[in-house]
């Protein structure tokens, strides 16, 4: 896997919630898959269990002020065989005026 193909995952990423689509966020996970929320490991079987997440996620932006969501990729390897990658992102999310609301 290349680093230009998780730049541009996440990058289709941070466009779907800039966009609010959830099913084009959903489109962008394998299944099944295990998403870390507040310390705690969610699994998700399918596109449907994780649909459900992302909309109460993108619900939860728009009534905290949320309209862009940005990425940095601080770090990232890929190994040369196999099909998996270990990336570390920090992301942004501001308001209209630009302020940001949130940095993790």
């Amino acid at each position: 896997m290349a680093s230009t193909d998780i730049s541009a995952l996440f990058a289709a990423y941070a466009d779907a919630l800039n966009d609010f689509e959830a099913d084009a966020i959903v489109d962008l996970f394998a299944f099944p898959n295990t998403i870390w929320q507040f310390g705690k490991g969610h699994v998700f079987a399918d596109s449907d269990e994780l649909l459900e997440n992302v909309e109460a996620l993108l619900s939860a932006f728009d009534s905290a002020d949320v309209v862009t969501s940005s990425f940095h990729l601080d770090s990232l390897h890929c190994p040369e065989t196999g099909s998996s990658a270990h990336a570390t992102i920090s992301w942004t999310q501001e308001d209209a005026e630009g302020e940001t609301l949130h940095a993790f």
